[in-house]
């Protein structure tokens, strides 16, 4: 088959589902010209053998040589910078955090031969606007860099909580915390291991946002964990967990962190609506019912009145979320085997399967 990727190879999101879904291609004996997002690749998180290696850098370095504009390209990118493109014919795979798109971003969309969203409430949003051909391509368990780890941690005396993915106003990520040492703050049977770094934001800035949401007043149990520079790393971060909290954000394109706790079989507080009604349920999570809608602004990725991010997202009520967590509670130390069934069910072979289909339609 021949066609070529437009993918951003990095330890971020975006870089991670890439190469998930290149090792699947390279699975198959695929070999597309790969171009680069930001022209370099980053392949410092994750552990890679020789001869992925040598594939993945092969196919780099033909693709300036022998790439035809008439071939195919699969783009894996943010929806505002989606019109750029090496090809006439374009599959984009995007993901999308708000309930209305702009026209900017409908035009965007009918720009490309097919578009591929990994939720079904994504999905929703982009056919209401008339946007075409929206594909759902859900993304699967990347049981390359993610495992169960039978070792001990921090003992059956104490309940170990994780909210994880970048520190943003849609996450929720401050009003988790600060509900949560309200009611397990400072408590020995608790500890909260937060990773929360957003490489986009100072440092400086997210302390002083963590010190506003605590009140200025110190929690000795919770931990603010540093950027982990290897997926080797965020897996035992994540076996070390019992309860994630990661869930509780207002609006997710896929939430790869929520997604990855529950496989390995970790319980979950989550917002039972958007992405997470595709995956979670009431057998795996414990659920929470949204309130409202609210508008998407943070003055960082979503600014009112710009052309891509436009919208709202979903809000929460405070007693709620506690009434969440103190259910966590009581399953704290049981498995979840119905999370864990969730990596049977969501593969990157069905992702790639949606792909290779749709690239062979174009």
């Amino acid at each position: 088959m021949n066609f070529a990727c437009n993918l951003a190879i990095n330890s971020l999101s975006f870089g991670q589902t890439s190469i998930a879904i290149l090792r699947e291609f390279y699975k198959r004996g695929l070999a597309p010209s790969i171009f680069v997002i930001g022209n370099q690749a980053d392949m410092g998180a994750q552990k890679v053998d020789n001869e992925f290696g040598m594939w993945l850098q092969s196919c780099i370095n033909k693709a300036l040589k022998i790439h035809n504009r008439n071939i195919p390209i699969f783009k894996l990118w943010h929806l505002n910078q989606s019109i750029d493109s090496y090809s006439k014919k374009q599959a984009l795979f995007t993901f999308h955090e708000v309930d209305q798109l702009t026209d900017y971003e409908v035009n965007a969309i009918n720009n490309q031969e097919v578009t591929f969203v990994a939720s079904n409430y994504t999905k929703e949003v982009f056919e209401s606007y008339g946007a075409k051909n929206v594909k759902y391509c859900p993304l699967g368990f990347d049981d390359f860099n993610f495992r169960k780890l039978n070792k001990p941690y921090l003992g059956k005396d104490v309940i170990s909580w994780s909210i994880q993915g970048k520190l943003e106003a849609r996450k929720k990520t401050l009003k988790v915390i600060n509900l949560w040492a309200k009611r397990f703050g400072n408590n020995k049977r608790h500890q909260l291991n937060c990773l929360i770094f957003n490489p986009f934001m100072r440092p400086e800035d997210q302390q002083n946002l963590i010190n506003q949401a605590l009140g200025g007043q110190r929690v000795w149990n919770i931990i603010f964990h540093p950027f982990q520079q290897t997926n080797e790393l965020v897996n035992d971060f994540i076996n070390g967990q019992q309860i994630d909290l990661s869930g509780l954000s207002g609006l997710e394109g896929f939430n790869l962190p929520l997604f990855q706790s529950l496989c390995l079989g970790k319980w979950a507080v989550v917002l039972n609506a958007h992405v997470h009604k595709d995956y979670c349920t009431a057998e795996n999570s414990i659920l929470i019912e949204p309130t409202a809608m609210e508008p998407a602004h943070d003055g960082i990725f979503f600014h009112k009145g710009a052309q891509f991010n436009q919208g709202n997202w979903f809000s929460i009520d405070d007693d709620a979320i506690v009434a969440g967590m103190e259910k966590a509670v009581e399953k704290a130390h049981s498995p979840n085997p119905a999370g864990e069934a969730l990596k049977e069910k969501f593969t990157y072979k069905n992702t790639v399967d949606i792909i290779l289909n749709s690239l062979n339609e174009i």
